[in-house]
């Protein structure tokens, strides 16, 4: 049998890992030329639009929440395991981890030639990392209540 604790700890750092992947991903995807990132979504967007798609709705809303909600999930996750917060203490700090990364995302393109800044992204950002958040929260309750079920 696994020591609960180290298994815990183990997990914690996992949870980190992938966040700090995350991070390192958003900024690499964010902080590419525009150009670049518009010929390598193109595959995606032209396929979204012989579906009748927008790529504004593909592209800048449903992306801009998607690929945040890894990072609220792993960073909600990591911390209601290493820090034992509550859930909701937890949930507000992804969330907000995640608007800290979008912020920082945002100042970084104001002073990249070639990238446009939106604060709308901000927003968008932080509702993907907010569902992720929630997702995390949610991962948790079913596994203390399937951890009860298993004690009764």
């Amino acid at each position: 049998m696994i020591n609960t604790s180290r298994g815990q700890e183990k997990a914690v750092w996992l949870w980190r890992l992938l966040a700090a992947a995350s991070v390192l991903w958003l900024l690499w995807m964010t902080q590419r030329p525009q150009e670049v990132v518009v010929a390598d979504l193109a595959p995606l967007t032209e396929l979204a639009a012989e579906r009748g798609i927008s790529s504004y709705i593909l592209i800048s809303i449903a992306g801009n929440v998607v690929v945040f909600v890894p990072l609220g999930l792993a960073v909600t996750r990591s911390l209601a395991l290493g820090r034992r917060l509550l859930p909701l203490a937890a949930l507000i700090g992804g969330a907000g981890f995640g608007a800290l990364v979008s912020a920082c995302i945002e100042v970084l393109q104001m002073l990249s030639p070639g990238r446009f800044p939106d604060w709308q992204d901000l927003a968008l950002n932080t509702l993907g990392a907010l569902v992720g958040a929630i997702v995390a929260v949610l991962i948790g309750y079913f596994r203390q209540r399937e951890s009860e079920g298993r004690v009764s």
